[in-house]
């Protein structure tokens, strides 16, 4: 029989005794949900990305095959306008100089993890997995360095990351935990809703944790619906600048070719 394996967090609530294994359900539950939620918004993004750069590819060798074409069927009477047989292969190179410009920045925006749109729905999913960790926590007598680390353990992005060992070391040293206006964007925000009740502290978490789910239902909600249009209206436009252009000059050539015979 092979032993499921849990993460920290589920890990250490299971420690905590047979009385807590409601909450280690739903917190599996939870991390299956947002995990699912994850791999959603990073395949839109991923696959709109690959729609652009293969539109732009598929563009650059149709530009590139029609300004052959037209080279080999004008090389000797070339359309006014036109000013060499070299000159129409600007397109080809324009294009792919965009593709290789998509190819580099996805790529190093892919690597840093801040790719426009879906950075906001991972940081929000973010503190939603630790909001509902430290809460849970908590609720079992962890301290709050231990609670953070742990916290740590399950997040995907680095900056998240990063701002709860922040905080774990400041516990650790005797400081005081979140301090609202410290930092900005969700986590200033993290930081203003735990601090802003007087409840108990697994209490601020919960409502954190549960602002921030909200947060990244309608982050992803708007990146799913976004992302496929101004995917498919960018291709379809880089699609037909590449033949609408070359071909222009071909039309062009083929008009003053009739027109000679006149």
């Amino acid at each position: 029989m092979v032993k499921q394996q849990y993460d920290p967090v589920a890990t250490r609530l299971a420690s905590a005794g047979e009385e807590n294994s409601d909450s280690v359900v739903k917190w599996i539950e939870g991390q299956q949900r947002r995990g699912m939620m994850y791999r959603r918004a990073t395949l839109c993004m991923a696959g709109g990305f690959a729609v652009v750069t293969v539109a732009a590819t598929v563009g650059s060798l149709i530009s590139l095959f029609f300004a052959r074409e037209m080279q080999t069927l004008f090389r000797h009477d070339f359309p006014v306008g036109v000013e060499s047989p070299t000159s129409v292969m600007a397109m080809p190179v324009a294009l792919a100089v965009v593709t290789a410009l998509l190819i580099v920045s996805g790529s190093l925006a892919w690597a840093s993890g801040r790719v426009p749109g879906l950075t906001g729905v991972r940081s929000a999913i973010d503190w939603t997995a630790a909001g509902d960790a430290i809460a849970r926590l908590l609720s079992i007598g962890c301290t709050y360095p231990e609670a953070f680390k742990m916290a740590a353990e399950v997040t995907q992005t680095g900056r998240s990351r990063g701002w709860l060992i922040s905080a774990a070391d400041r516990t650790e040293r005797g400081e005081s935990g979140p301090q609202a206006s410290s930092s900005g964007g969700d986590a200033g925000m993290l930081e203003l809703l735990v601090d802003a009740g007087e409840g108990e502290p697994a209490d601020q978490w919960r409502i954190a944790s549960d602002h921030f789910y909200g947060v990244a239902r309608r982050r992803l909600a708007l990146l799913l619906g976004a992302v496929p249009i101004l995917a498919t209206v960018i291709a379809g436009i880089i699609v037909w600048v590449a033949i609408s252009a070359t071909l222009g000059w071909m039309w062009l050539a083929v008009a003053q070719l009739i027109g000679g015979f006149r």
